[in-house]
Formats: C-alpha cells, sequence, structure tokens
C-alpha cells in the first residue's frame, strides 16, 4: 500500500506538536486527520473506516490514556496504535495489554516518527 492511499489519525493535545506531526506525515504522502482530545479521536474513528494508523498521545486531557486505550481497542482490533510519551518510563504493560506497536519517547525525532510510521501503516 503506497504511503499517499494510507489515512493516519494523530491525537495529541499539544496544537503545535500535532501540526508538526501532520505537515511531516503528509510531505511523505499519508493523509492525516486530526483530533487535539480522545473524545474526538473516537468520533473521528467511528466515521472513518480506512484509519490504518492511530498515533496517540498517552496522556490526554479529557481521558485517562487508559480509558482512551480500551474503547480505541475494543471497536478497532485492526487499526495499529504508535503511542507517544512525555512520561520518562511508561508503564511496561501498555504495550502488551493494548496491542501497542511502538511507544515513542518525548520529543520525538522527526525522522524516528516518519520511520516508525512508514513501518507501521503498510
Amino acid at each position: 500500500m503506497t504511503a499517499m492511499r494510507c489515512t493516519i489519525l494523530i491525537v495529541e493535545d499539544d496544537e503545535a506538536t500535532r501540526e508538526l506531526y501532520a505537515y511531516v506525515l503528509s510531505k511523505a504522502g499519508y493523509s492525516i486527520l486530526l483530533a487535539g482530545d480522545g473524545e474526538t479521536a473516537l468520533r473521528i474513528l467511528a466515521q472513518n473506516a480506512d484509519i490504518r494508523l492511530v498515533i496517540s498521545d498517552l496522556m490526554l486531557p479529557d481521558m485517562d490514556g487508559n480509558f482512551f486505550l480500551e474503547a480505541f481497542r475494543h471497536s478497532y482490533q485492526e487499526t495499529r496504535l504508535i503511542l507517544c510519551s512525555g512520561v520518562v518510563d511508561p508503564p511496561k504493560d501498555v504495550s502488551a495489554i493494548y496491542d501497542v506497536s511502538l511507544i515513542l519517547a518525548k520529543p520525538i525525532d522527526i525522522d524516528e516518527l516518519v520511520t516508525a510510521v512508514r513501518n507501521r501503516a503498510s
């Protein structure tokens, strides 16, 4: 699958970070949808069956990260997930419990983000 046909949802409460990720990934050829919180993300997921990958901050302003992950995994088992975390040492069981493809530590290197997406969006 080519990048142009792959839709990615970016869930990030920091607008500057969200826009940076969107800019870089759209330049890499991906179709991008944006959400600033978990509730919006779940609504966008429900309305867009073609989303192949979600990149989400672990800490969201409107809901606990675990609540978002539970809701996400309950309904979207086939969609791949990359978590981004500013937490120095995120809980190890998060990856196993929620079938997370990767946890990236913030601040995220843009080249690392593009490589991670390329490896998981196909």
